[in-house]
């Protein structure tokens, strides 16, 4: 069976001993690094340097914000500066400007729209302005940007208050006069996002001649094999940790014979989310994901859309449960619309709740095996997801109601050049009378489109 984009069960197991890492994990696909095992089914592309990097190219919806303006409260102006009355009436045919948080997104003839700026009389009533854009440029007394166009209908009684800043303003076409020449065009180049491979190692002994000689009583094979068999799965199991919650970071440390080094330290799929929520480097992010944007980092996920990491810490509604399958399946770039959920028991089981309470009947919940899998489809109306409950997720019960809703297509398994998962023989010093063998990897994860992907946690109950 064909899932997430990697093919069919039927031939995995043709290649599964093309890599250590991919036969280590193939005997063991319930163990406890799935994420890990899914990836060592793809194809991996080697980094020669500790640091590496992918461009992201987004062709993202063209819009901006209203801002304060300098020593100005409101946000509509001439070109000039000169302020226009609160309860202005915005006259068809007439130019104004607006201050905007990213003006370069726009270029003359653009037709655009402020969407509901409030009334100056009745705040709750919004108003629709529509124009079209004849100049875009930067203020004359601070470095703030700004739009300038010409109103294509009246709309009285328009508040040019504080009411009328952060409002969205989209462009939604495009009108040049006749014999017109062509202008300036716009350009946005992709976005280069970065992280570093992280150094994982974990020793099988050291054991003395003697030791690794004698027999052991709960295993007749010896003391070597049972190590090398539990060191192996513990250095997937930091592998799949990593890949899920690890840090980016770059430090300088001083390693056993003195000297000082780097350290690397790879960004996981929760270090991307965050990143993605802080939206740009002004807000304290590490990639300019949306610039002009604020950080929705500390929003409350009912209401920021661009939430990413949601802590539900307590009860959910079905309506809410739904409302966040929507949103992880905003962003995909797999054809069937198919993405993966990791989550531990409690999660699953509350998901099991919600689905049974669902108004709409185009859900399905049965047992499939993947590529040794055991995994439980759910077709809902947005996409597929595929459940697999995670092991290290039910180990304690602080994981257990949490859930990481993954698009496989948009993650990467990076290994430094000849430095895959390899179990290296024979570690010990020239003169040991002993053995001490190590697993080794050098690699590092890449997590494209932070936004196809989502985590989610504390789910304790589900509620109508």
């Amino acid at each position: 069976m064909a899932v997430l984009g990697l093919g069919s069960s039927a031939t995995s197991e043709s290649y599964w001993s093309e890599k250590a890492r991919r036969a280590v994990l193939h005997q063991y696909p319930q163990g406890k690094a799935p994420l890990m095992y899914l990836l060592s089914l793809m194809e991996d592309e080697e980094t020669d340097k500790p640091k590496f990097g992918w461009w992201e190219e987004r062709d993202k919806c063209i819009r901006t914000t209203t801002v304060v303006k300098p020593t100005k409260t409101g946000t509509y102006a001439d070109s000039d500066l000169t302020e226009v009355a609160d309860g202005f009436t915005f006259t068809a045919g007439t130019v104004y400007s607006f201050y905007a948080t990213d003006s370069t997104q726009f270029v003359v003839n653009d037709l655009i729209w402020i969407r509901n700026a409030p009334q100056a009389t009745t705040a709750t009533t919004l108003l629709q302005l529509r124009g079209r854009v004849t100049a875009v440029g930067n203020g004359t007394t601070a470095a703030l940007s700004w739009v300038k166009f010409q109103a294509l209908e009246t709309v009285a009684d328009v508040s040019n208050a504080a009411d009328s800043l952060g409002i969205y303003v989209y462009m939604y076409g495009s009108s040049a006069p006749e014999g017109d020449r062509s202008r300036a065009g716009s350009i946005s180049f992709p976005l280069e996002i970065e992280n570093y491979t992280q150094i994982f190692r974990h020793t099988v002994g050291p054991f003395s001649r003697t030791a690794l000689k004698a027999g052991v009583r709960f295993d007749s094979t010896g003391l070597y094999k049972e190590t090398a068999h539990r060191v192996a799965l513990r250095h997937m199991k930091s592998m799949e940790l990593t890949a899920l919650r690890g840090v980016r970071a770059n430090q300088t440390v001083t390693n056993q014979d003195g000297d000082t080094v780097p350290e690397y330290k790879t960004g996981g799929i929760e270090w991307f989310l965050r990143q993605w929520e802080l939206r740009n480097v002004i807000n304290g992010g590490a990639f300019n994901y949306a610039l002009g944007e604020t950080s929705v980092a500390a929003g409350a996920w009912r209401t920021a859309d661009e939430k990413r990491i949601i802590d539900v810490n307590g009860a959910i509604t079905v309506d809410e449960f739904e409302m966040l399958i929507e949103r992880a399946f905003r962003f995909t770039n797999d054809t069937t619309f198919e993405k993966l959920c990791l989550c531990g028991n409690g999660f699953l089981s509350m998901f099991n709740k919600m689905v049974k309470q669902c108004s709409y009947k185009v859900t399905e919940l049965e047992s499939k095996e993947a590529f040794g899998m055991n995994m439980t489809r759910w077709v809902s109306p947005w996409g597929t997801l595929l459940f697999k409950t995670h092991p290290l997720l039910n180990e304690v019960d602080t994981f257990r109601n949490d859930a990481y809703i993954l698009d496989t297509g948009n993650l990467s398994y990076r290994p430094l050049a000849d430095s895959d998962t390899e179990l290296l023989t024979n570690r010990q010093n020239t003169d040991s009378d002993g053995r001490k063998d190590e697993w080794l990897t050098e690699a590092g994860i890449e997590v494209h489109f932070p936004e196809s992907h989502m985590f989610i946690q504390n789910v304790t109950n589900v509620t109508e």
